[in-house]
């Protein structure tokens, strides 16, 4: 849906993060930090492109550039476009005649993104810092699928989605207590609309998903973290939120309204409802690290985060619910979720795969190569779940060789070779069950001849021209 492109770092965080990172991250988070700007830094940026099979075209560019002394900004922007590596059949089921092809796994994307950072230091008996992140994002989203995997015009789906959403976030910062607390607090504003036209096609017969929906957060929220010594620590949090959710849908079931007239919100004739929620709640965070080596640390923790509840765009109407053994109202709104979290455990540096690096410097730049291998085990996929088993597809394991060749000149530029899965090695990234194929729906076909396995990219190259400043 989207990719990712001009970034700093990835984290993946375990556990509950709601005291920084806020709403819906009871599960945990990954963590993307873009580049950002740096206030009082000169000018820089980049601008390259890159050409490869598939008829793959990429060019993309950044920007960073003062506002005054305190403040700076990052604008960046990508197009990456491929005509893709597949291709979808319409084959006629008596025939056996291919009457349509269609390519797919192509890619057509243009990207933009803009950041502002804003740092103003005050002093005081005590320093600290002022930084204010803003953010807007628009994005839009079409796919069409063959659900059913046959020939047979049995079970699709389209689903056109877009939205935008702008967020501000204003963090202020500094140490007391002779530098041995590292204090943060901050506020933060979130508001979205967005879009869901999502229609199922059923042997012809169209189940309807059409909604509105909007959101509002804010937040208040601190973290501290306190050093006993240089390696031991306690961290301590705690977050505010206030949501609200709001949804307008007209959905139907082969034409048939399903919303409860009796429901509030919801029109006379069921065609229609329009839904309103409100949340607040508390999260919070308290932990303690151990750093006993240069590059392994153990730490306990534990936190409470929350997710806010809000309404089921995609309700179908009464349904049979096994968990509750009873008919439930699909279009009803939905609570919010809390967990508590805790945690023990070690971090250190682990490196899997196999990484092949061999750099040379030259009077006029530096050669670097690299070659990389990855290895994937005979893992399963669920292709069918019941009260008392799950059924799996099993699916082989594989090995991924990718390589890359480049030299940076002096002067900022660089020119590269690279290449992704150079042996051509053919695998299934994953699998996706057709209903003609999983017996608990009504099926009567084998699941391994019924479903559709997602192959893996095949081998693709490129040279890549990028000009850093």
């Amino acid at each position: 849906m989207m990719e990712m492109f001009d970034i700093a770092s990835v984290e993946i965080l375990k556990g509950s993060q709601g005291t920084l990172y806020g709403r819906n991250t009871t599960g945990g988070a990954i963590k993307v930090e873009t580049v950002k700007p740096e206030p009082g830094e000169p000018t820089t940026g980049f601008v390259g492109g890159a050409v490869g099979n598939c008829d793959s075209v990429r060019y993309e560019g950044a920007v960073s550039f003062p506002l005054g002394d305190t403040a700076a900004m990052r604008i960046a922007a990508r197009h990456n476009e491929s005509d893709g590596w597949g291709s979808a059949l319409t084959i006629d089921p008596l025939t056996g005649d291919t009457t349509d092809s269609t390519d797919t796994n192509g890619r057509d994307a243009d990207l933009v993104r803009g950041s502002l950072v804003w740092d103003a230091t005050e002093n005081l008996r005590l320093s600290f810092d002022v930084k204010a992140i803003v953010a807007h994002r628009d994005w839009e989203f079409l796919n069409v699928f063959d659900v059913d995997g046959s020939s047979f015009d049995l079970l699709s789906t389209v689903l056109d989605a877009g939205g935008d959403q702008d967020s501000v976030e204003i963090q202020f910062s500094g140490l007391a207590f002779d530098q041995k607390l590292n204090w943060l607090a901050g506020l933060y504003y979130f508001e979205e609309s967005a879009t869901d036209a999502t229609v199922i096609s059923f042997g012809g017969n169209p189940i309807d998903y059409l909604g509105e929906v909007a959101a509002e957060s804010a937040a208040v929220f601190t973290h501290l973290v306190y050093a006993f010594t240089d390696d031991l620590s306690l961290s301590a949090g705690v977050r505010y939120t206030e949501d609200t959710k709001e949804l307008d849908g007209e959905n139907r079931l082969f034409g048939t309204c399903v919303y409860n007239p009796s429901s509030p919100g919801v029109s006379p004739d069921g065609c229609s409802a329009s839904f309103s929620d409100d949340f607040d709640f508390v999260s919070w965070t308290l932990g303690v690290d151990w750093a006993f080596a240069d590059s392994a640390m153990v730490y306990a923790k534990a936190s409470q985060g929350q997710r806010s509840g809000g309404q089921n765009i995609r309700g179908s109407g009464p349904a049979f619910s096994p968990d509750q053994q009873a008919v439930v109202d699909t279009t009803a709104p939905f609570d919010e979720e809390s967990v508590v979290d805790y945690e023990v455990g070690i971090k250190s540096e682990f490196k899997w795969g196999v990484d092949v690096n061999y750099t040379r410097s030259v009077d006029y730049g530096e050669w670097n190569a690299t070659l990389g291998y990855t290895w994937t085990d005979e893992r399963g996929d669920i292709s069918s779940v019941s009260n008392d088993s799950n059924s799996f597809l099993p699916m082989d394991d594989y090995s991924v060789v990718n390589g890359r060749v480049q030299l940076a000149f002096h002067n900022g530029i660089t020119i590269a070779l690279f290449g992704r899965n150079l042996t051509d090695e053919e695998y299934s990234t994953n699998y996706l069950n057709s209903f003609l194929g999983n017996p608990a729906a009504g099926g009567f076909l084998d699941p391994d001849e019924a479903g559709i396995y997602a192959p893996g990219a095949p081998r693709t190259y490129g040279a890549e021209l990028r000009y850093a400043f």
